[in-house]
């Protein structure tokens, strides 16, 4: 499966803004049964970040013109 650069900025930004959002819901009062869900899903995403951050620094080698990841990433 092959993804546009553009694609690719997308779902990172995507992804890092659930992140956000999540450790900012994850601030409030919990169990802990539901922080360990909480926190699980953060890993997920913290995990699927870095994937779509090696993607794209890959695909980036082909359009230079596009930001270094550093710079996408908030």
């Amino acid at each position: 499966m092959t993804l546009s650069i553009n694609t690719l900025m997308l779902a990172i930004k995507a992804v890092e803004r659930d992140m956000e959002r999540l450790e900012d819901f994850v601030s409030d009062e919990f169990s802990a049964e539901e922080t360990e869900a909480l926190g699980q899903q953060t890993q997920e995403l913290a995990q699927a970040l870095g994937e779509l951050g090696r993607l794209y620094e890959r695909e980036r080698q082909q359009n230079p013109d596009c930001p270094p990841l550093d710079q996408l990433l908030g």
